[in-house]
């Protein structure tokens, strides 16, 4: 992707003239294209580069190939130039509503006749018309077709004013859905780019939690929202937070799940099936951050394309620059502004999603020393006479300020000079950041907090495991056992069968016949035939004491 310039240049007339365009893209000039060659600094916009370039052209033309290769670092700037152009755009609508609003002074004619001329058109037909009524009876007809003639064209004068006006209207409308279009293929496209977009841009927010809902209660005096797009926006929250607990809490046990079944010895069978179950934990964690990714775009969508209008989404652009509009944020100030704090289960769940919570009673109103960047007017609204005497001064200590907080935490610097070195006039400037000590402090307790949680988990399944281990090498040592003592009776066994039989063998071949007490003399073959059947008699045989003499 090229690179994206943005100039202004102060054109004769004393008005503004933005220029902003990327190598390869062509070139946009305040919206439309521009005939002559325009030399900027060093660089050159060659004719056939403007030739390319239509009116229906985004301002930043972005290909699926682009998006995909976008960093959250370029997101950052092609965000920045559709905001500067914004407030070009809401400048000319400022000042085209004040003049319709205003209109022309009324002019009288003689005594007979007077007019006055329609809204946005020139006073100086109604005084012709005036005069034209003054004529005599027989002269009436040309006099009253003259008069009519100059009163249409006073009309038509007050109508091309109505159409500049809407034209710059349609433009601005433009602008804001090109930008929501985008943000909205990047964060399907580009999610952990996307993510990284809008927390780079929070920077600029204030120190705690309570100053950041007054900023934005701050913010949303200045857009004037009706009393009915606030609940509504309240109301969207409440349904965003009831479709998102569940999946959260399903995050809960599948972290749990992962940590409980990650495999120690590999050679195991038991630890081969925890392998399929952390695996398993794994894929639907992806799937719940998925479905946490789609409720929250669906919700941001809700907000700024369904409740806001574009007018009120421009000024809301403008206003919060360089941060990013959050709808979770604005929804909570919202709620405080309406007396509808956030039980505590609820601003659990807002602060684990990144937002910020605050309850009714320890908010403050708007107008306490925490918002003073936002509740004053945004230079890019001041009009350009404004900005000559004490406003210039403003505008540089702002600059100087926002310059100072990107070179300390290395971030991209936007486009704050024009061509000649002077100070960018009637485009958005960054807020002054406040110290971030507090909620830096706060951010490591938590996570000091969430690591000793997590830690403590750990230790007791790992206490667990070592448990099972035990109690499982007792029962193998005691199986060992028992099947030790079994293979010790039978070789007992054995041998007593066998000094039997090496007995009756040895008596056999020393004698024919044997003399027992109480039976005489048998015979050797019916000897062999009693041996023989005791040898193959179980091993309760009674043992014998000695030999018979």
């Amino acid at each position: 992707m090229g690179r994206l310039l943005v100039i202004v240049r102060r054109t004769a007339g004393g008005g503004l003239l933005l220029c902003s365009f990327a190598e390869g893209m062509g070139t946009r000039v305040g919206g439309t294209r521009r005939g002559p060659r325009h030399d900027v600094a060093t660089d050159e916009v060659a004719e056939a580069e403007l030739a390319s370039l239509g009116t229906g052209q985004a301002l930043v033309p972005l290909t699926p190939e682009a998006i995909k290769e976008l960093t959250s670092e370029d997101i950052y700037r092609v965000y920045q130039t559709y905001v500067k152009e914004l407030s070009v755009r809401l400048v000319e609508t400022t000042r085209g509503s004040v003049r319709a609003a205003a209109g022309p002074p009324a002019a009288s004619g003689g005594d007979r006749g007077e007019g006055t001329a329609d809204a946005g058109g020139d006073g100086d037909a109604a005084a012709t018309d005036g005069v034209k009524g003054e004529v005599k009876d027989g002269a009436s007809a040309s006099g009253s077709g003259a008069a009519a003639a100059e009163a249409a064209a006073g009309s038509a004068g007050g109508g091309g004013g109505d159409g500049s006006n809407a034209a710059a209207h349609a433009e601005l409308e433009r602008l804001v859905r090109e930008l929501s279009v985008m943000l909205m293929r990047l964060g399907v496209a580009r999610p952990l780019e996307a993510r990284k977009f809008i927390v780079f841009s929070r920077q600029y927010l204030g120190n705690t939690e309570k100053e950041v809902i007054e900023l934005w209660k701050s913010v949303m005096k200045h857009i004037e929202l009706t009393p009915e797009q606030m609940r509504e926006i309240v109301e969207l929250k409440r349904m965003f937070l009831t479709k998102i607990e569940p999946i959260m809490d399903e995050r809960k046990h599948l972290n749990i799940s992962i940590q409980t079944n990650l495999p120690h010895d590999t050679f195991h069978t038991k630890s081969s099936i925890s392998y399929i179950k952390a695996h398993e934990a794994v894929s639907k964690l992806r799937d719940n951050l998925r479905s946490e990714q789609h409720v929250v775009l669906e919700f941001a969508i809700a907000v700024f394309r369904g409740v806001f209008r574009p007018a009120q989404m421009a000024a809301l652009l403008v206003r919060c620059y360089p941060a990013v509009p959050d709808a979770l944020g604005i929804a909570s100030a919202l709620a405080t502004e309406l007396g509808e704090p956030d039980s505590p289960a609820t601003q659990q769940l807002t602060i684990q999603l990144g937002g910020y919570a605050v309850p009714s009673s320890g908010a403050s109103g708007a107008g306490g020393s925490g918002n003073a960047g936002l509740l004053a007017i945004h230079p890019s609204l001041m009009p350009i006479d404004a900005n000559v005497g004490v406003g210039q001064q403003l505008l540089q200590q702002q600059q100087a300020a926002a310059q100072q907080l990107l070179e300390q935490q290395h971030l991209p610097q936007p486009t704050s000079l024009a061509a000649s070195g002077g100070p960018l006039l009637g485009l958005p400037q960054p807020l002054q950041p406040q110290p971030q000590q507090a909620a830096l402090q706060q951010q490591l307790q938590q996570q000091q907090l969430q690591y000793q949680q997590q830690h403590a988990v750990q230790q007791m399944l790992q206490l667990q495991q070592q448990l099972q281990l035990q109690q499982q090498q007792q029962q193998q040592q005691l199986q060992l056992q028992q099947q030790q003592q079994q293979q010790q009776q039978l070789q007992q066994q054995m041998q007593q069968q066998q000094q039997h039989q090496s007995f009756f063998t040895t008596l056999m071949a020393t004698s024919g016949s044997l003399d027992m007490p109480g039976l005489g003399l048998l015979p050797a073959q019916e000897m062999r035939a009693r041996s023989g059947s005791v040898s193959g008699s179980s091993a309760a045989t009674p043992a014998l004491g000695s030999v018979p003499q």
